[in-house]
């Protein structure tokens, strides 16, 4: 349940990062959002408690997530394009 804040900040990061377009912005959003919402989850969750190396984790899931969504959302938009032309 802990790792749901991580995975939802980074499909919002996902998202944002579809708005930009320069890649020098693009490159420093996504690092600067997905470490600050990584530390952000590690902090709501309470696990900065236990120690502070679950930073370590959580800023990955942030940054899998919202690579999956910039990789996977231009691709359902093109299915999805493809899908209503085929018929």
């Amino acid at each position: 349940m802990h790792e749901v804040f991580p995975v939802l900040a980074g499909v919002l990061v996902g998202l944002v990062l579809l708005r930009v377009h320069s890649p020098r912005m693009k490159t420093l959003a996504f690092v600067a959002l997905s470490v600050a919402l990584g530390v952000t989850a590690t902090v709501i969750s309470g696990e900065y408690v236990i120690g502070w190396e679950f930073v370590l984790i959580d800023i990955p899931v942030v940054m899998l997530s919202a690579a999956a969504v910039v990789v996977l959302a231009p691709r359902a938009r093109t299915w999805a394009t493809a899908r209503r032309l085929a018929r």
